[in-house]
Formats: structure tokens, sequence, C-alpha cells
């Protein structure tokens, strides 16, 4: 039905991430254990595209600044309005 395509959707898609890169342009991506990452304006660390690794090309997840045993390792889910993560990941950040 409609409105289980809806929720079933609105679950993927909470857990997607979106990568620009060159070679490829915009793309949105399921990533294993980094979907877990939550969202900070000042993240600790931010992901990229590798097209050249020693197991072929992957995503990259590298520390924004030293980080402390412990710490979280967060992530930013991008520029976007209140009601764009409210609509899209089920909160609205207080950083905006």
């Amino acid at each position: 039905s409609e409105a289980s395509f809806r929720r079933v959707y609105g679950l993927v898609s909470s857990r997607c991430l979106v990568l620009t890169t060159r070679a490829h342009g915009r793309r949105t991506l399921l990533v294993p254990l980094l979907d877990f990452a939550n969202h900070e304006a000042e993240p600790a660390a931010f992901f990229s595209f590798a097209a050249a690794t020693a197991s072929g090309p992957a995503i990259r997840l590298q520390a924004a600044r030293p980080l402390s045993a412990g710490e979280e390792v967060t992530i930013s889910y991008g520029g976007h309005s209140r009601e764009h993560f409210a609509l899209h990941y089920g909160f609205a950040p207080a950083d905006g």
C-alpha cells in the first residue's frame, strides 16, 4: 500500500548519506555503520569518496580534529533548514 511504501521509504531515506564527487556527481548512499553517526553542525569527522584504495572504491571517515578516547564521532548531515531535518531525519537540531 502507499502507506507502507511511505513508511519504508522514510526508514531507508533517513539513513542515507549524500555525497558529491567530480567523477560521479551527486549520489545518495547507504553506508553501513556510518549511517549510525549523529549530526552536529561542527562535526568531529567528515566522510569522502576514495576512488583508489587497496580494496577498491570506498567511503572514508576522517577526523576533523583531534578526538579524545570515548568522544562521539559525529558528522554533518548538511546545512539544511529545521523543517528539512524534521521531515527527512526525524529531528530538528537546535543549531539550525
